[in-house]
């Protein structure tokens, strides 16, 4: 088995024991710098935000709120607000259970009763709902809004803020190894369960972090994906706010306005999933389309150039598209990271080329969530980089190709499942985490992901196909915006044919077919099709696609925009949730 032995963690922050610890540092070192700019660009500095934690957490106190209460926090967007609940909860030794705003009733009292919550911080349009769920969930006493206006029937956070205010309450004694964050699956597959993380477990992650990216005080994030995901959550937040950055909240997922939000807040560096980055590639290469023959022909020559300079893990784009980052108002940009899903090589090479050093992260909700990220200094584009600084990481039971499962041993591996002890046991043996994810490892100790075991389709020879291969290369074509392949079973056999979703680029089509409005539906079958063909001839037969259905509406996603693989298609071509177990 190929293994990687961890190095010893730096001990540069002998200080971080606890999350609240990153805020109390930095408070020190940058008082007077603006730690938020919410979407409506209200700011609030590091002394302002410590002085809000600390009087907000007295406030909780006051109402009834203890040490090792599970409290929700559920924000309908990304907010300072968030921001400064999560860490007040912590600093009385209470348990974050960051909720998704998406969630339906149901689901939602659900995760309650489970984790057993004795409060919850909500947006003001959720307090009637969560008022009924009260029925439902004993232990959920207290309800407290964000909103300020009165109208909602509940505590707001500025009421607490106010009652906080010069109480001189001890706050209790925290153990690092304490339950910190109850994190609850998002479920692209199966049932959610409540991952527990320690105060050990993210600060250790965040450590690790800082040992292979380099940030500095004058960095500015923005921050785009939901807040309770453990990947915003942990690099958008707390880990710029340990180094003294500034944190922009984007307006929405709009490219428009992305572009507009990282140009006029001279943003540096912004983490996303692959999703947003490939919004933002295909926007770029249509506009590149529309320049003259002669402008287009020099960007190939530059770019081509600049692709040179990066097998020599040299970023020759930086001088070579200067002016062009300019003119297109991301010269402030310095770093892309993507994570959450395979960030497709292509748009990967493309900002690399142009300039913006962009990285490629793995982890997962169970891991705090980082394990590995491609270092800037040796970017190998279509890898997730080494293990992190004190992570073990190896393959388990490898095939003749050297495929298996990813398994990992660290400080920031969960603490287990909430209340779910045979879960628990399934993923960590022996000290190892096993991820579910498919992989093999290069001759650098650099991790490569090949799929995901849950996802696999196995052929009628027996072979594995891994969906996810065949989803990047369709997604490769201008005539199509997303892809979704699973396997169905054949009429009377167990075997599983590929099948493909398909979601087309009406926009792009129309535009390729000189019409206007949107393009007949004829006309986008008969591309579709000639696509599908293609792909499919560039794979081994085994790995084939046997039928597509075309879709006109997006893919159904989680709150952090990627697809959700609970689904089957049925005879029709329809998406259908898979029943969850």
């Amino acid at each position: 088995m190929n293994e990687k032995q961890p190095a010893s963690i730096s001990t540069q922050h002998k200080r971080w024991r606890l999350i609240c610890d990153l805020l109390d540092e930095s408070s020190e070192s940058y008082s007077d710098r603006v730690l938020f700019k919410d979407a409506s660009g209200k700011t609030i500095t590091y002394s302002e935000t410590r002085t809000a934690v600390d009087n907000l957490a007295m406030g909780l106190i006051l109402s009834g709120l203890s040490k090792g209460d599970r409290v929700g926090l559920l924000g309908e967007r990304n907010s300072s607000d968030w921001c400064i609940s999560y860490l007040s909860i912590l600093r009385i030794g209470a348990v974050v259970v960051p909720l998704d705003s998406g969630l339906k009733t149901d689901e939602l009292a659900s995760m309650l009763a489970d984790c057993g919550a004795s409060g919850i911080i909500c947006y003001g349009k959720a307090v009637e709902t969560l008022k009924k769920i009260r029925q439902q969930v004993n232990s959920l006493e207290t309800i407290i809004a964000f909103d300020t206006g009165r109208s909602y029937g509940a505590s707001t956070v500025a009421d607490l803020i106010t009652k906080g205010k010069g109480r001189t309450i001890k706050f209790p004694t925290v153990d690092p190894d304490d339950l910190a964050v109850l994190i609850y699956t998002s479920g692209t597959t199966g049932k959610p369960k409540g991952v527990m993380l320690s105060n050990r477990n993210i600060v250790s992650d965040i450590i690790a972090v800082h040992n292979t990216l380099h940030f500095v005080p004058e960095d500015v994030f923005l921050s785009v994906l939901p807040l309770h995901h453990t990947l915003e959550c942990t690099c958008g937040f707390l880990t710029p706010m340990s180094k003294g950055c500034k944190i922009v909240y984007a307006r929405s997922y709009k490219s428009s306005e992305l572009l507009e939000d990282l140009r006029d807040n001279r943003i540096s560096i912004m983490c996303s999933v692959p999703l947003i980055f490939e919004k933002m590639y295909l926007g770029f290469q249509r506009k590149v389309s529309k320049i003259s023959t002669l402008r287009r022909l020099m960007f190939k020559v530059l770019f081509r150039l600049s692709a040179i300079g990066l097998k020599r893990y040299s970023y020759w784009g930086r001088s070579l598209f200067r002016s062009t980052r300019k003119r297109a108002g991301i010269d402030s940009i310095r770093m892309f990271v993507s994570g959450g899903a395979a960030l497709p090589f292509e748009v990967g090479q493309f900002f690399n080329a142009l300039g913006i050093v962009t990285l490629q992260g793995y982890g997962l909700s169970e891991t705090s969530p980082a394990l590995s990220i491609t270092p800037e200094e040796k970017n190998k584009i279509d890898s997730i980089g080494p293990p992190l600084t004190g992570v073990e990481m190896r393959i388990d039971n490898p095939d003749a190709y050297g495929n298996g499962e990813i398994v990992a041993k660290g400080p920031m591996v969960m603490l287990g499942y909430y209340n779910n002890q045979v879960a628990t046991d399934e993923v960590l043996r022996d000290g190892w985490f096993f991820t579910g994810d498919i992989g093999h490892v290069d001759e650098d100790g650099y991790f490569h992901i090949t799929g995901r075991s849950k996802n696999v389709i196995v052929s009628a020879a027996g072979k594995n196909i891994y969906p996810e291969e065949i989803e990047a290369r369709l997604n490769l074509s201008d005539y199509i915006l997303e892809s979704l392949v699973l396997g169905r079973k054949a009429p009377g056999s167990n075997v599983e044919d590929v099948i493909a979703v398909i979601v087309p680029d009406q926009e792009f089509i129309s535009q390729d077919a000189n019409s206007t409005g949107q393009a007949a539906a004829p006309l986008v079958e008969e591309i579709i099709s000639s696509e599908v063909r293609s792909v499919s001839m560039s794979l081994a037969d085994f790995k084939r696609i046997k039928k597509f259905y075309i879709r006109t509406e997006e893919l159904p996603k989680t709150s952090t925009r990627k697809i959700m693989r609970s689904l089957k298609i049925d005879a029709d071509g329809n998406l259908v949730r898979m029943q969850r177990v």
